[in-house]
């Protein structure tokens, strides 16, 4: 299943943030990621102390909430990922190093029916089955520069990652799938020559049914693409995206009852735009522009209402069926996710938004914070074995992070009761998320 511990094997691989160049193309991934200088910005004139993590200033950019128990949350920040098991009263970091990756990006990351967590990277997919203490890449997917990953939300044992060309090698665009909680990975129908995958997607209703957007041949004339199969990806059939050349365009979403029913977030730099189509990606309709970057876009479990946000626009929301967004509240947000326990919000800041990690039950007009700061963090992890990935590469590097992170000399009284991570296995029952996180990243 497995190769090397990605931690250990990085030493003698390409640098995270280089090597891109000669990857196709250079900017497109990049450039849909999240932009560091919007929060930072707001994060300065707010008066928030000037700490750096990887070059960027701290900060939470994508939630992740456990299919099969909605108490168990997968936050990830610019400085590595941050885990809860008691619905967010406690968080325990997860170093970069361990994982597998590093530098300036933003890997996908997710939470298989048992627990498994995946970090989809430009060092490849990699796994831990045990709470994050050891970590490998996935067989197939190491060195596999990955863009994006889902879940089948009706099987959640099972996923799919997407994974760049790298014309060095002669090693095509790909899409993989996993039935089994990644243990085994297997390639599907070829993509496109010339085609770079950005974002990834699968209908909940028709299982069958997966999208993927991108852009078709490279440069600024590149074209925003959406594939579409029938048949579980063994196929593909490719629409033009009725947007400028060279845009890029990011699946946010599938409807969770409409197969047919698909949000599209097209970037642009002075308002990103949300897109629905409701035949399959033949045609689309604007619903909404938002100034300042839609880092954040999430469905309610049902798809009856869509929530977006970002850094300067604030939360705003609307119904399915040709409803009108409107302003819930003014929170800067840089990701969002709906479950059945209410719309989570990454803050741009705790002083900007009030929370590093918050959850709404009144569809985003308040926020109550569940991670008040990043710094409010438990820290590591506490029962990896001394053999384990984590345990060789994280705890030295905790307390220089501590200290830009302001953490207080004594951890939260919540983390005295916490597990402290490791034997991730399959928790209990619980409601199923709906779709969420960053708007199509």
């Amino acid at each position: 299943m497995t190769r090397w511990p990605p931690g250990v094997a990085l030493a003698g691989r390409r640098a995270p943030g280089a090597g891109l160049a000669g990857r196709w193309p250079p900017g497109a991934m990049l450039a849909g990621r999240w932009q560091p200088g919007a929060a930072l910005g707001l994060a300065l004139l707010a008066g928030a102390a000037p700490a750096r993590a990887n070059g960027r200033f701290p900060g939470a950019r994508q939630v992740a909430i456990a299919p099969t128990d909605p108490s168990t949350l997968l936050l990830r920040t610019t400085f590595g990922q941050m885990l809860s098991r008691d619905g967010g009263r406690s968080f325990h970091w997860v170093c970069e190093e361990a994982i597998g990756y590093g530098g300036t990006q933003d890997p996908a990351v997710a939470l298989t029916a048992d627990g498994t967590l995946l970090n989809a990277a430009y060092e490849g997919t990699s796994v831990s089955h045990d709470g994050g203490c050891a970590w490998a890449f996935s067989d197939g997917l190491a060195a596999r520069y990955s863009t994006d990953l889902t879940l089948d939300a009706s099987s959640p044992s099972r996923a799919l990652v997407i994974t760049a060309a790298d014309p060095p090698s002669q090693t095509p665009a790909q899409c993989w799938q996993t039935l089994d909680d990644a243990r085994h990975w297997a390639p599907l129908g070829a993509l496109p020559t010339a085609f770079f995958p950005q974002n990834v997607d699968l209908a909940r209703s028709r299982p069958q049914r997966v999208y993927i957007t991108g852009l078709q041949n490279g440069g600024s004339a590149s074209v925003p693409t959406l594939l579409r199969s029938d048949d579980g990806g063994l196929t593909w059939e490719a629409r033009v995206v009725p947007v400028a050349p060279g845009r890029n365009v990011y699946l946010s979403a599938v409807d969770p009852l409409d197969p047919a029913r698909l949000y599209v977030r097209v970037e642009d730099p002075t308002a990103d735009e949300l897109l629905v189509s409701t035949d399959g990606g033949d045609t689309y309709t604007s619903l909404h522009q938002l100034p300042g970057g839609m880092l954040g876009f999430a469905l309610s479990p049902d798809g009856a209402r869509v929530a977006i946000g970002g850094p300067s626009g604030g939360v705003l929301v609307a119904g399915r069926d040709g409803g009108v967004f409107t302003t819930r509240s003014a929170t800067p947000v840089t990701c969002l996710a709906w479950s059945m326990e209410g719309l989570y919000a990454c803050g741009v800041d705790e002083i900007a938004s009030g929370f590093a990690l918050g959850r709404s039950t009144d569809e985003g007009v308040t926020f109550t914070p569940l991670l008040g700061a990043l710094g409010d963090t438990c820290g590591p992890l506490t029962t990896c074995g001394a053999a384990t990935t984590y345990a060789q590469l994280c705890p030295g590097r905790w307390p220089p992070l501590a200290t830009q992170l302001r953490v207080a000399s004594g951890p939260p009284a919540a983390c005295t009761a916490a597990s402290g991570g490791g034997s991730g296995g399959q928790a209990g029952s619980g409601g199923q998320a709906g779709s969420g996180g960053q708007a199509g990243s």
